[in-house]
């Protein structure tokens, strides 16, 4: 475990979700490919479906069937429901240390690129709607993260300085940047690249939960 030692104190923590709270991504590309793949009458790739994200599932439709984007969204939402069993739970700790943050007293806010409607679903799966002070979703008009926790920051009156968003992906460290707040990676997952995320030269890069708990819970 790395050794933090800092003054920094934060009032706000700022998630992401998909990647950072829990490994949804794999449901989420199958649940697209459900969903799209009979509107299209062909295969659709992993990588073709990743390649689209950024704006929210109705981005994602929006791109692949233009003539029938609000059906293929409902179909994704369907199956985004049905194929929620494949991740039954968040990453182990992450349940624990939003709990003990809650405990503390510390404003908790949540940024997410996905739409509300797949957004509330994995929150109350998981038993964490009501986690959340704050829940800043996507659009279908493109990632505009920075801007989320912008609006997280003006509800709580907080400065940028006393805030930290901690998200799995490279777009993560820089709409932290741009926000103005403190950027920690995730790189907890399975198919985390440190390298991807070092480049873009996050506060601190975190490969286990139990090393951002130490550096949350000593911050605060």
């Amino acid at each position: 475990m790395n050794t933090y030692v800092s003054n920094q104190r934060f009032k706000c923590i700022i998630f992401d979700l998909d990647g950072t709270i829990a490994d949804t991504v794999p449901f989420i590309i199958t649940a697209f490919k459900r969903a799209i793949e009979p509107y299209v009458k062909r295969t659709i790739s992993a990588e073709e479906i990743a390649a689209t994200f950024g704006p929210s599932e109705e981005g994602t439709c929006q791109w692949f069937v233009p003539d029938n984007a609000d059906a293929a969204v409902d179909d994704y939402i369907r199956y985004y429901e049905e194929e929620h069993y494949r991740c039954p739970a968040p990453y182990k700790g992450i349940r624990e240390l939003l709990c003990e943050l809650k405990r503390r007293g510390v404003n908790l806010g949540m940024v997410t690129g996905k739409g509300p409607r797949s957004t509330t679903i994995t929150l109350k799966y998981y038993g964490l709607d009501e986690m959340f002070d704050r829940v800043e979703t996507g659009t279908a008009a493109g990632a505009n993260k920075a801007g989320g926790m912008r609006s997280i920051l003006s509800h709580f009156v907080i400065s940028p300085t006393e805030a930290v968003y901690i998200g799995d992906s490279p777009s993560d460290i820089i709409a932290a940047r741009d926000a103005g707040v403190t950027a920690y990676s995730a790189a907890w997952a399975e198919n985390a690249d440190t390298g991807v995320l070092a480049a873009q030269r996050p506060d601190e890069i975190f490969s286990t939960i139990a090393e951002l708990s130490y550096a949350l819970l000593t911050q605060i």
